[in-house]
């Protein structure tokens, strides 16, 4: 029988190096839960900071939506608080009397023949020329459509507008005209400033502002005579029956335009105290009221240019 031989044997050498070094230290015990717990702490407050902030956002827009229903629901179940009242109606359809209460955007035309004041709930009293048409936007805001208002103002703010210009006072008496020669002011006590565009002017008493095709400009003006003679018209009628004189004379003084000037002393009696009108001239122009009114306490008047003078009769 011949002998069998196999050929050269092959050899690993990472074999060999690894039964050269022997069988290995086993590996140390590795807690696995105290490596794995830092790493879930974390994890989870991750989480609740999430939860919070969507529950934040989920609570801001629900707030948001209670605010929007309470305003909705306010504005159709609590009725819009009324801007003023009509005190005087002169003419008309009758569709407004005295008394009668003004909401916001209410709008207000007059027509031929009919005149109109009104008090706002601030204050200002705005009387409105035949053939006007006024918006009321609140108690601090109106804007002038058509024709002529006359403005009685005190402190409270009170913002006009009328062909994009804006009109605001400054304690004053004044009239707006929108026509078809544009916009104009005359002030007949105080002042007024008017802003349009770039256009910044303030308008004084006794001057006016006119729009010169599209450039305002303010000159002189009368505050008395013939352009102011409507703002009477609408006016309320005057209760002079107890009145002191001072107080009437105030009356004559913002019903004509004229600045009256009257010594102190006139305005007392022998006993130092006011003197008291008797009787009622409200039915009387001012001229004819300031006649009878002067006559009965023993004083006269004279006007010169735009002042009233009153002195004792027996000067």
């Amino acid at each position: 029988m011949s002998d069998h031989h196999s050929g050269p044997t092959d050899h690993d050498p990472i074999a060999d190096a690894v039964r050269r070094a022997g069988p290995r230290e086993p590996l140390p015990e590795i807690d696995l839960e105290a490596l794995a717990a830092p790493a879930r702490t974390a994890w989870r407050r991750k989480l609740a900071q999430r939860r919070r902030r969507r529950q934040r956002i989920v609570l801001a827009a629900a707030a948001v939506a209670l605010v929007g229903l309470g305003v909705w629901l306010a504005d159709r179940l609590v009725p819009a608080q009324p801007v003023g009242t009509v005190v005087a109606v002169i003419g008309g359809d009758g569709a407004l009397v005295r008394g009668s209460e003004l909401q916001p955007g209410q709008r207000l035309v007059t027509g031929a023949g009919e005149w109109l004041t009104v008090e706002l709930r601030t204050g200002h009293r705005l009387r409105l020329n035949a053939g006007t048409a006024l918006r009321l936007d609140d108690a601090a805001h109106a804007e002038l459509e058509a024709g002529q208002i006359y403005v009685e103002a005190v402190p409270a703010a009170l913002l006009l507008r009328a062909s994009g210009a804006t009109i605001e006072h400054v304690g004053t008496r004044y009239m707006i005209s929108l026509d078809g020669d544009g916009l104009g002011v005359r002030v007949r006590d105080g002042a007024v400033r008017v802003v349009r565009g770039a256009q910044r002017l303030e308008v004084a008493r006794g001057q006016q502002l006119r729009d010169e095709q599209g450039t305002l400009q303010v000159a002189p003006a009368p505050t008395h005579g013939e352009a102011w003679s409507w703002t009477r018209q609408a006016a309320p009628p005057f209760d002079s029956d107890g009145v002191e004189l001072g107080d009437f004379l105030d009356w004559v003084e913002a019903e004509t335009g004229w600045q009256v000037e009257i010594d102190p002393a006139l305005l007392l009696d022998a006993r130092g105290q006011p003197v008291l009108i008797q009787g009622a001239v409200g039915g009387s122009s001012p001229e004819d009221a300031l006649e009878i009114v002067l006559a009965a306490a023993g004083l006269r008047h004279r006007v010169d240019g735009d002042r009233l003078h009153v002195e004792a009769a027996d000067r």
